[in-house]
């Protein structure tokens, strides 16, 4: 499975290629988040990288993608990952979830948080929307309630809600510093009234640099771009290995 989403995050555009760079920030035995799992894109290439020694904690609140990825999972093995049936944000408790649908479908992919946002944003677009009330717990509670340790990266996709995810894992952050991925787009933290540059100069605030991945590596950025949709943030990037061979596909995890 892992390799798979690899090999199409390399040779085709419906996976991140993001995916090829994780081996330069993600160590044999860490502890990871995925927050906002949806099918697992990230999760299982995470597993993969950390070995039996390590650990992926998976976060997805929509009943059917968990169920999609909770089956994955049993399908595939995958006894380092722990799924957790919520959403992640600033603080714990059950918030409105925000499903977008277009002719009667759910758009799983573009569902967000509803509190704290004033607009639908770039889902206006969409011919209705549906509340459910979903579960919310924070990175820091995770931290604590899981009794870990250290966590080495967090991969957040949560639609603009990023910021709240952030604010969410201040203890995690300023005792491990772990890397980050974040998606960031204006038309998406534009909902709760904020910019790109925000989330920026949070982190870059806290010391993390930020990166984006382009030629095979992990290149240093200072700025967001309609261009690119995921940012590497790091306190510590390994440049040794932030690059992959040239052959398209290779994976040297």
């Amino acid at each position: 499975m892992a390799s798979g989403l690899r090999m199409s995050a390399a040779a085709t555009p419906f996976t991140e290629n993001e995916i090829l760079g994780l081996r330069s920030v993600v160590p044999t035995g860490g502890t990871c988040f995925d927050i906002g799992a949806a099918y697992g894109m990230y999760t299982f290439p995470l597993a993969h990288l950390v070995g039996k020694t390590g650990s992926v904690h998976s976060f997805e609140p929509l009943t059917g993608s968990y169920r999609l990825l909770a089956l994955t999972k049993r399908l595939v093995g995958g006894k380092n990952i722990q799924l957790h049936r919520s959403a992640v944000g600033r603080e714990s408790g059950w918030q409105p979830l925000t499903v977008p649908r277009q002719w009667g479908f759910p758009i799983r992919g573009r569902a967000f948080l509803a509190q704290d946002a004033t607009s639908l944003g770039p889902n206006e677009r969409f011919t209705s929307h549906q509340e459910v009330g979903v579960p919310v717990t924070t990175v820091d509670e995770t931290c604590r309630n899981a009794g870990v340790g250290q966590v080495d990266f967090l991969k957040i996709d949560v639609e603009g809600a990023e910021l709240a995810v952030l604010e969410g894992a201040s203890e995690t952050i300023a005792a491990h510093s772990p890397a980050l991925l974040l998606e960031i787009e204006d038309r998406h933290v534009g909902k709760y009234g904020l910019r790109a540059t925000d989330l920026v100069d949070y982190l870059t605030s806290r010391g993390y640099r930020m990166y984006v991945w382009k030629n095979r590596e992990w290149t240093e950025t200072d700025r967001v771009t309609v261009a690119v949709r995921n940012y590497l943030f790091s306190v510590a990037l390994d440049r040794s290995r932030s690059k992959i061979p040239a052959l398209a596909g290779q994976w040297a995890g």
